[in-house]
């Protein structure tokens, strides 16, 4: 049972377990935005639907039915149990991110836990823009290719449980954003825009590590 959230899992992505009866227990992420109402067994946050069964409110893109808003859904996750959540909106950006009322029961646990230990991607990684000499202090990388270079920051991401590199290109005085999505420990996926365009999925800008 969840009697408190503590003020430092407020606002972001922790993991709420279900215990469930003769079988292994299931979790699923949520984000808590508002515990004023905890005492009656309801917290306000965030559900991400890609984590859930298609029902008769999520398609089978995982996404909700805008029917289904503002009245109580059964959500049952992939990894089993269920649990009733009332959805207010869904957000523009990411249709899969909800907003809404989370039933509080007995069998929920919260695990808020901190992001794993930061993933470093220093070295030589072949791309397909050529080789990038990634360097990396904390959270902050630099890296160097034939043709320029890059800046940002490594940040992981609760939702997909997977380090991302935002940040931007620079080739002279050209420039755009960049989103390496880091998919094992030697492997990323990425994508590019130019400008001030976001990054989109027909700029590709993939890469493995060589050393």
């Amino acid at each position: 049972m969840i009697y408190d959230i503590p003020q430092n899992c407020m606002n972001k992505w922790t993991t709420i377990r279900l215990d469930l009866a003769n079988q292994t227990s299931s979790t699923f992420s949520f984000l808590p935005v508002n515990a004023e109402n905890l005492k009656n067994r309801f917290l306000y946050g965030y559900i991400y639907t890609a984590e859930y069964k298609p029902t008769e409110c999520i398609t089978q893109q995982q996404q909700l039915i805008i029917g289904c808003q503002n009245k109580w859904v059964y959500m049952f996750p992939v990894r089993g149990g269920d649990f009733v959540f009332w959805p207010t909106k869904f957000e523009a950006h990411n249709p899969k991110l909800i907003l809404g009322w989370l039933n509080i029961t007995n069998n929920m646990n919260l695990q808020c836990e901190a992001a794993p230990s930061i993933f470093n991607i220093t070295g030589n990684w072949k791309t397909d823009y050529g080789q990038i000499v990634f360097t990396q202090t904390g959270q902050n990388v630099t890296g160097s290719y034939p043709n320029g270079r890059v800046e940002g920051k490594l940040v992981f991401n609760q939702a997909k449980s997977k380090w991302e590199l935002t940040g931007k290109w620079y080739e002279g005085i050209r420039e755009g954003k960049i989103l390496f999505t880091f998919d094992t420990f030697n492997k990323f996926t990425g994508m590019f825009g130019r400008g001030a365009e976001e990054p989109i999925p027909g700029n590709v800008w993939n890469g493995n590590r060589t050393v």
